[in-house]
């Protein structure tokens, strides 16, 4: 268990240094294009672009923080009428399930990421051509951290149940 949660601790401060580039990277280009738009009267082209790639790869990251840290999104209306050790049933119930999506969604994220790497992927629907690669790593990376976060969950929960 240790090892499993030192290698989650070591993943997440990684995650946490790509989210905090992905952040400086959409504030420098949102700040540059509002100056250059509304100041020289000439927008950034492919703005937009690289915003969009940016969020979808920094909001996942977090989602990893907020399960661990049990700050997670959840509909208690039911759970806080049953007993403590009811409680921690259904939250480990609500873990296994959750891993077992996130687990099926780290599968595909990984397949569609090494698919855009081998076939050279790009998105073009805007003025410049990216490529998607970047941007499916590290949302698989997110995404394996996230289930990562249900693992550990589940086995803290397994042992506070015994």
């Amino acid at each position: 268990m240790k090892m499993l949660a030192k290698s989650f601790d070591w993943m997440s401060t990684g995650g946490a240094g790509i989210a905090a580039v992905f952040l400086a990277g959409i504030t420098l280009i949102m700040v540059a294009e509002i100056i250059g738009r509304f100041v020289f009267n000439s927008p950034i082209h492919g703005t937009y672009e690289v915003v969009t790639i940016s969020m979808g790869v920094l909001f996942p990251i977090g989602f990893a923080f907020a399960v661990v840290q049990g700050r997670h999104i959840r509909v208690t209306s039911f759970t806080e009428r049953l007993s403590p050790k009811g409680q921690s049933i259904m939250l480990l119930v609500s873990y296994i399930l959750a891993f077992t999506v996130t687990g099926m969604m780290a599968h595909k994220a990984v397949q569609a990421a090494i698919k855009s790497v081998v076939v050279g992927e790009v998105i073009t629907g805007g003025v410049y051509r990216f490529s998607s690669a970047p941007g499916k790593i590290v949302f698989a990376y997110a995404v394996i951290l996230f289930c990562m976060a249900f693992l550990i969950q589940i086995i803290y929960s397994v042992r506070k149940l015994r």
